[in-house]
This record gives structure tokens, sequence and C-alpha cells, in this order.
């Protein structure tokens, strides 16, 4: 304790060097400005002796000329000497230096300032330890201690008398100063010592001798002026832990540390030292939370400490505020004074004379708010704090909690509620009537509420009494446009409507929370539409999604199953009357928002939740169906493209799972060149379940919705969920199931297959002219065609390399129509290219060509094997009848490239006339002898003669 009070001394002193190192600074400037001002001239205007010219006033002054008015000016301006004058002083001009402010002499502060004030602190100082030390060693009698402890002080405040009245001897106010401090905290110890330590005194004449030497404090202060006060203040406030004691007497101790308090406070107003009164109010707030640590026993003891901080933090810095300080103070002060004060109900068990302290707390905050505009953010505060005090009353029984909780709300609406009555409709009237009975509901459903599952009536009876206090103050701004007036009727309604849930969900069973909370939100929504302010139009999509999250409370597995098509037996009048009243709001709501995208979302609620209630009756091959049928219906309707949007995305998750499956069945093929039987897709039944209202549903949206870029992305699933529902079906006509049948059936399918998919681009490119969307389509149905003809049957599963059957019929056997579909592929695609694009167009003139040629290589194979190509090696024959395949393919090319002009035709017959030729020199004509070699060099021979002269025949007739 020792240590605290010399650390309080320390920051005395400083203040007191702070305060008057300003004083001097400022005398300092002033006598250099007045040395300034007496060293500087004065200027005096001396005019020259002229003679005036003779004067004759013209009859007109507009008749006198201008030449005339000029030259009787005079010709030079009067002479300027410099005498001393009075003028300010030139900013530009050197001054007397003015020492700066936060300047530090060693020897002015420990030689002249600090020594007499640690002389009246040590005098004061030494006063207390000589009491404790004749205590100690029991020198003196109490009675003697006290005594001379009076007579101490009393000497010390005539001494200091003495100083004041001798000051013209002394010629120093800081020795009275110092006196005076060290005799007041002298008396200050005295008589505590007599009253609390020794009971010498009674608590009257202990109040009396403490309130005469505050008296005498404050009259010094005013005497002595401010360094009095700071030795007063820590003096007083340190004389309790400096002096020592046992046991503390409650009623004399606060009343000793609120009259301190109070008295400091009147000198801080009296004589405009702020920061005087703000410390008085710490110290007295810090004293309340020392004693909070060492334990308030209940009884009177609670009930002076609990006055002690109601008049610390209320009472004196509302009388302050009539000297207009910073409101922060008062504030401060009173937060401070509330978290005290809730400190000692919570450890006081909740005693009813606590709560009734607190309670007095809050009628005093909430009736002085309105007096000071500083206290209304502490007069919230405490109403939050006694919001939280009722949240973790342990054990709370439930007659006493709702007394407390009653005039709790009663003392914080009061007021407010007046004040609303009386026209005053501001933001401190409207916000406890919103905050207070929320926070009451929330402590009352965590001290009282067993949960969703049991259902209590008379706790949803109180939260909805609770909800008609921000009902009935939403009458009072409902009729007001501007800002503020908006703002309010949000924060307002939202509290009503939270409130009226939380009673219709804590009194009804758990499976009817979505209804209730749907049935706020229609409220909601016939308020806004019947005048209750524009404030109210956000709350409508805020109560929407809370009802909607409410349909995950007290939905079965069995309810939300049925809506992936798990067909689980429900109770289906619940289950309808949950979605639909959420699907009702949700309408409702997107009939009656103002903003465009969120009507879209509350139509997407009311979209989704409808599809739910329809889920609980309908079968399940019905479900996808159901939400594309919905979203067409909702294309033709109207403007509902919230809900439009919804259930094109039901039936697209579907169509999306659906396309899911038919990838992953089909991935081996594409990766590893596994075929893909029958088994391994999806039942068509579900295929069609899944895949069917995607695929038409969403063309059709496409169709009617053009030109966006998630149309687009439509389009491109519902085209990929037609391909995939197409290729399942399809898959259904020859039934693969087995090597043997893939073998024997793999290259008709595959032919089939690709035949389909160029037909169905051919006839969407034919109508094109119609509907210009369809060009992509038919673009991308030609490359998927050709795309698999050459993955599949010349990649993966080629005859040449792979058992396919063909067809046993030389020419007329599945290779010649399935290189023509390629083929008629490559002319589809080159069709649709543009003009300009002519790299592209010999790109696909290079790919016919070889097509061609494996064809006919092909063919050639077919005529000798037979319907499976792979089988026994290549006989001499067929070898050279390639070689001569090959040439007669590549005159063939030349032929069509001379026709039609096509430079990249002519230079394919080249290079496979250069390769044929290759082979006959290195390869066949090695295996030949005789007649046959001579024979083969000859046609060869005139083979390219023949070419040769035709080819620059060609080049001749093009130049």
């Amino acid at each position: 304790m020792t240590f605290l009070a010399i650390i309080f001394l320390f920051f005395a002193c400083f203040v007191l060097w702070q305060r008057l190192q300003q004083v001097e600074d400022r005398l300092q400037m002033l006598e250099g400005l007045r040395s300034d001002i007496r060293q500087r001239p004065i200027a005096t205007v001396i005019e020259p002796e002229v003679e005036d010219p003779p004067y004759t006033e013209p009859e007109d002054m507009n008749d006198v000329p201008l030449a005339e008015a000029l030259a009787s000016m005079p010709a030079s301006p009067p002479e300027v000497v410099n005498e001393p004058m009075l003028t300010a002083p030139d900013p530009d001009e050197e001054r007397v230096p003015v020492r700066s402010r936060f300047a530090f002499n060693f020897e002015d502060m420990f030689g002249r300032l600090l020594p007499i004030w640690a002389g009246g602190i040590t005098l004061a100082v030494a006063g207390f330890f000589l009491v404790r030390y004749s205590i100690e060693l029991g020198l003196l009698t109490p009675f003697v201690r006290v005594l001379l402890s009076f007579l101490f002080g009393i000497g010390l405040l005539g001494a200091a008398e003495l100083a004041y009245r001798y000051e013209h001897k002394i010629d120093d106010p800081r020795v009275r100063q110092a006196l005076a401090g060290a005799g007041l905290a002298t008396l200050y110890a005295s008589f505590l010592l007599a009253g609390r330590f020794y009971g010498m005194i009674g608590t009257a004449a202990a109040f009396t001798g403490l309130a005469g030497v505050t008296a005498g404090a404050l009259f010094l202060a005013g005497r002595f002026g401010l360094p009095t006060a700071i030795l007063g203040l820590v003096g007083g406030f340190a004389a309790p832990m400096l002096v020592g004691g046992e046991e503390a007497n409650m009623p004399v101790l606060t009343l000793y540390l609120a009259l301190v308090t109070a008295g400091l406070n009147y000198v801080a107003a009296k004589q405009r030292w702020a920061w005087l009164g703000i410390t008085a109010l710490g110290a007295g707030l810090g004293w309340g939370g020392l004693l909070l640590l060492g334990g308030i026993a209940p009884g009177s003891d609670s009930a002076f400490f609990g006055l002690y901080l109601i008049i610390i933090g209320i009472g004196l810095p509302f009388l302050a505020a009539w000297k207009r300080p910073d409101p922060a103070i008062s504030m401060g002060a009173a937060a401070l004074a509330s978290l005290q004060l809730a400190l000692l109900v919570a450890s006081g068990g909740f005693s009813a004379l606590n709560w009734g302290l607190y309670l007095l707390l809050l009628a005093a905050l909430s009736f002085l708010a309105w007096k000071d505009t500083g206290l209304r953010p502490a007069s919230l505060f405490a109403q939050a704090v006694s919001i939280i005090l009722l949240i973790i009353w342990p054990s709370a029984a439930a007659a006493t909690f709702a007394i407390v909780a009653s005039l709790a709300i009663v003392t914080g609406l009061a007021i407010p509620a007046l004040r609303l009555r009386g026209g005053h409709v501001d933001w401190w009237s409207l916000a406890p009537m919103a905050a207070l009975p929320i926070g009451t509901a929330m402590a009352a459903l965590v001290q009282f509420g067993e949960g969703l599952d049991s259902p209590d009536t008379m706790l949803g009876a109180a939260l909805g009494l609770l909800a008609i206090v921000p009902a009935a103050s939403l009458t009072f701004v409902r009729r007001r446009g501007d800002d503020d007036a908006v703002l309010q009727q949000m924060m307002l309604g939202g509290s009503s409507a939270l409130l009226l849930f939380a009673a219709l969900a804590t009194a009804t069973p758990i499976w009817l929370t979505p209804v209730m909370a749907a049935l706020v939100a229609l409220l909601v929504i016939a308020a806004y539409r019947t005048g209750g302010g524009a404030g109210l139009a956000p709350l409508i999509p805020a109560a929407t999604g809370i009802a909607a999250a409410c349909l995950f409370i007290g939905t079965s597995e069995a309810q939300w199953g049925r809506l992936v098509g798990w067909m689980q037996a429900v109770d289906i009048l619940p289950a309808m009357l949950r979605f639909g009243a959420v699907a009702l709001a949700g309408f409702a709501a997107g009939w009656s928002v103002p903003q465009h995208r969120t009507r879209r979302w509350m139509q997407v609620i009311g979209a989704l939740a409808a599809y739910g209630m329809a889920a609980q009756v309908l079968p399940y091959e019905a479900l996808a169906a159901s939400a594309g049928l919905a979203a067409i219906g909702a294309t033709i309707a109207g403007p509902v493209p919230g809900a439009r949007n919804a259930w094109m995305a039901i039936a697209g998750a579907w169509g999306f799972f659906g396309i899911i499956m038919w990838v992953m069945a089909t991935m081996p093929s594409l990766s590893l060149g596994d075929w893909v039987g029958v088994e391994d897709l999806p039942d068509w039944n579900d295929a069609v379940v899944m895949l069917a209202p995607l695929a038409f549903a969403g063309l059709y949206l496409a169709h009617r919705l053009p030109g966006r870029a998630r149309t687009r992305l439509l389009a491109g699933l519902a085209g990929t969920a037609n391909i995939a529902l197409a290729h399942i079906l399809f898959k259904q006509l020859l039934q693969l199931a087995g090597e043997d049948d893939f073998i024997a059936r793999g290259y008709l399918e595959r032919t089939l297959w690709q035949g389909l998919l160029l037909g169905l681009g051919a006839a969407a490119y034919a109508l094109r002219q119609r509907w210009p969307e369809l060009i992509q389509p038919a673009r991308l149905l030609a490359v998927a065609a050709l795309a698999h003809f050459g993955w599949y049957s010349l990649v993966l599963h080629n005859p040449l390399w792979d058992a396919q059957a063909v067809g046993p019929m030389p020419l007329a056997n599945l290779l010649l129509p399935a290189f023509v579909i390629a083929l008629a592929a490559l002319w589809t695609i080159r069709q649709m290219l543009p003009s300009e694009r002519s790299e592209q167009r010999h790109g696909l003139d290079a790919a016919a060509m070889l097509l061609i040629t494996l064809l006919v290589m092909s063919l050639l194979r077919q005529s000798f094997t037979g319907t499976i190509l792979v089988g026994p090696n290549v006989s001499e024959a067929e070898n050279l009848l390639r070689s001569l395949a090959a040439i007669v393919t590549a005159i063939g090319f030349l032929l069509w490239g001379a026709r039609t002009g096509q430079r990249s035709w002519r230079i394919g017959s080249l290079i496979l006339m250069t390769l044929a030729l290759l082979k006959v020199f290195l390869h066949d004509a090695g295996d030949l002898e005789g007649l046959l070699r001579i024979g083969s060099f000859v046609a060869l021979g005139f083979s390219l003669i023949g070419i040769g002269w035709f080819y620059s025949r060609q080049l001749g007739r093009t130049a």
C-alpha cells in the first residue's frame, strides 16, 4: 500500500510541474512580446511644404478634362520618416526566444520546484508513519494517538494559513500549498483512525468529521490553487491504504470515498479543472474495484457499496455534466459502475438486495439519460449488462426471474415510451424498444427453454407479449420516409418479427417450426404492403430465408430422401404443410420485394420448396419431369425468372447426375480402349427419367432465351444430355453383351452410331436458315461423328489389327458405309468453314485423302481374308495389288484435283504416288524375277511418263 501511495504522490508532482511549466512559458512569452513592442520605431508622415495652387470650383465636375485632373495631382508621394510608434510585431523579424513548453532544466526542476512539494508530501507521510509507529510500539494510547494526529493536521493547516497571510515575506505560493495539502491528508487519516479503527466516535461523528475535512479541502483548493487540490486528492484516496486496518467499515468507508470524490468534482467543475474531476472519478471507481476484490459482505455492506457505485458512477458525472465536460467521462464512469455493480450481483449469489441495487442503477440511468445525452450510451450498456446477468443467473426460479426481468424491462422502456408518446421519435427512444425485448427473450430462452422438442405455451406467451413492444413502437415511424425512419422501421420490425417467431416456435411442436417461420414472413409481407414503411422491405427476404432454413429443423430423412428419389414412406400431410408454407412465403416475397435481384432469389426459395412439396407425393419417375415441365411452364407463363431457373436447375441436377453416370461408364473406352457393353451403361428407364427433362426443357429454354452465356451453358448441357440419352437408348438395339457380340456386331454398331450423329448434324445444318442457333450444334455433331470414327474405328478397333467383322462380301460390306460416313462428315465440316480458312480446308482435304487410301487398302484386304481382316499373312499378289491400288488411287486424286482445281489434291496425289513408287522399287521389285520384274518396270515406266505428262499439262493449264 505504501508503494502505491508513493506512486500517487509522484504522479501529483509530475502534474504540478507540467501545470507550472505552462504558466511560466506563457509569462515569458508575454514579457518577450512586451520588450519587443517597446523597441520598435513609430512611423509618422511629414508632408512637404508646398503652396497650394489657387482653386476654383468648376460648375460641373464632368466638364474638367482628364489631362487637367491628372496635372493637379502632387508630383511625388509624401516623405516618410521613422520615429518610435506602437505597432504589431513583424513576423519576419527576429523575436526574443521563448522557451519551449517541454524544455527541461535540471537545476530548476530539482532545486526550485520539487523540494517544496517533496517537503509537503514528506510531512504528510511522516504524520501517517508516526501514527503507525506509535501503534506498533504501544507507546501511546488510542486516544492520544488520535489527538496527536488531529493536532498535527491542524498545525499544518495553521502553518499554511500563516504562509498565505505573510505571502509578501515568503514570496512563494508553493509553501502554503504544500503545507495545506499535508494537513488535509493528516486530518483525513485522523478521522478515519478515530471512527474506523478505534471506534472512538460513531458513524455520524465520523461522517461529520470527514465532511468537515472535505469542506476544508474544497475551501483551501479555491484559496491556494490547484496543487492543494492535487495533494488533497492523493492524500484523501491514499489515507485508507496508509493507515490500514483489519476489517473495513463499509458504511464509513464508502461515505468517505463518496465525499472525497464529490468534493474534488465540485472543485474541478468550479475551477474548470476537468482532468481533476476525471482523476477523482477514476480513483473512486478504482476503490470500488479494490473493495470488490476484497469481497463484499451481504446485507448492509452490499447496500452501502451499491449506493456508493450509483453516486460515483452516475450522480457525480451527471452533476458535472452541467458544466459541459466531455460526454465520454459520464459514459465511462456509468459503464464502470454498471460493471462493478453487476459483479456485486453475480458474486453475491443474485440476491434480491443486489438485484434491487442494480435495478435502482438502471432506473437512475434511464431517468438521467434523457436529461444528459452523454449518459444514453451508458444507459443502453447497463441494460445490456442486465441481460447478461439474466442469462448467467444460475438456477433462477421462474417467478423471481419473471419479476426481475419485468422490472428491468419496465425500467429500461418507461422513459423511452413516454418520450415517444410526447413526439420525441429518435434513435435513443427507439433503440431500447427494439433491443431490450430481444435480450430479455434470449435470457428467458436460455433459462427456461427446453428446446423445440418440448413446446412451452407459457414461455411462448411471454415472448409474444415482448413482441408487442417493438410492433407498437413501429406505429410512430411507419408514415415517415427519410433514411433514419427506414433504418428505424427495419430495426423495430425485425425485432418484432424475431420475437413473434420465437414465441410461435416455442409454443408449437418442432415439425411446425418452418410453418411458423413462414407465417411470420407472410405477416411481414402483409405489414409492408399495407403501409408499414419502406424499412420492412429488407425484412421480407430475411424472414423468408429463415423460413427456408427452418426446413432443416424437424424434417425427417424420409422427407429429404424423396427429393432425390429415395421412395420411403412419409407422413404426407405434415410434410406437404411444411414445404407448402415455405413455398407460399417464397412466392409471396417474390411478388412483394421491390428489388429485382432479391425478388428472383425469393422465387428460387418458393420454387425449391414447391418441388419439395410435390416430391412428397410424386413417384420417382416424375420428379425430374415435373421440374422440367414447371420450368417450361414458368417460361411460357410470364416474368418469373427465379422460379424458372430454380426448376431448371433441379432438372439440370437430375440430368447432370445422369451425364456423370454415362461418362463414368464410357470413360474406360476413351482411355483404355475397353468396349462398352449394354450392361455397363445406366438402365434405360433411369436414363430417360434423369436425362429427358434436361434434354428437352434445356433445349426449349435455350431456344426461348438466346444470347446469354448461361443460356449457352444450358444448351451445352442439354445437348450433352441428348447425346447421352440417345447413346444409351441406341445401345439397346444390338444388345452387345459379350466379346463375341462385340466382334460380330461392334463395327456395325459404331457405323450406325456415327451415321446417326452425322444425320442429326446434317439435319440441324439444313435448318440453319430458320434457326441460326443450330449451326453450332450441327458442327459439333459432325465433329463428334468424325472423332468417334477416328478414335474407335481407326485407332482402337481398326479391323486391320483388331478382330471386327466387316462382312463377307467384297465391296458390299461395312467398310464402305463406315468410311463414306466419315468422308461425309469431313465434307460437312468443310462446308461449314468460312471460305477464308484455307489452311483448315487443306487439312480436311488431306484427311479425306488419307481415309480414301485406307478404305482402298481395307477393301483390298477384305477381298483376300473375308469378314475378319486380321488373319493370314499378306500374299505376294496382295502386296503387288496394294502398290497398284495406291498408284491408281493417286491417279484418281490427281484427276479430282485437276477437275476441281484444288491444289491440295494434286499435292496429295504426288505424295501417295511417291510413296507407292518407293515401295515398288525398294520392296516389291526385289521379290520378282524374270519377265515379271521386267514387266513391272515397263509398266511403272509408262505410268510415270503418263503421270508426268498429265501433271505438267495441268500445271500449264493452271498457269
